[in-house]
């Protein structure tokens, strides 16, 4: 069976490669299961921000999601959400950024969270099922360190709420 490859380096590989590798401020969602007609992939999301928008700590919805392969982390297609939007929240939301209350994620949390998902991820490449329970846990985990305003786009974006 394969073995899939760290979501930590895939998420390093696909930050560089996304918005065609253009060099603009944007955001980076971590990483969620998203279904397709082939099966899962992994999916993210990308908001792109102005100077002033960070500062005021406002910044625009996604404008652009990418998915990719669930073993290789490569990267299988980037789609702007004027093209085909993952979620039905309104084109002109504002999401603020800032951690939800009570939430310092550290370092060692997000190792956690990550080989959680990567688990999910090898018990998908090697059964071809998604460990539904496993998941769940991760998701429901991922978005408490998350800010409440980027909460909906994770759950349109995923595969199972």
């Amino acid at each position: 069976m394969p073995t899939v490859k760290p979501i930590q380096d895939v998420m390093r590989e696909l930050k560089g490669q996304a918005l065609g590798g253009a060099k603009v401020p944007h955001g980076f969602s971590n990483p969620v299961l998203h279904r397709t007609t082939g099966g899962y992939v992994i999916a993210h999301f990308i908001y792109t921000y102005t100077r002033k928008q960070w500062e005021d700590r406002l910044v625009p919805r996604p404008s652009v999601w990418l998915l990719a392969d669930p073993v290789t982390g490569a990267l299988i297609r980037e789609i702007p959400c004027k093209t085909l939007d993952f979620t039905d929240q309104p084109a002109e939301s504002l999401c603020r950024l800032g951690l939800p209350e009570g939430a310092a994620p550290t370092k060692e949390t997000f190792d956690a969270l990550f080989r959680r998902f990567d688990l999910v991820r090898q018990r998908y490449a090697d059964t071809g099922i998604l460990d539904t329970p496993t998941y769940r846990a991760y998701l429901r985990e991922l978005l408490r360190q998350v800010p409440e305003s980027f909460r909906p786009y994770y759950l349109d974006l995923s595969a199972i709420r």
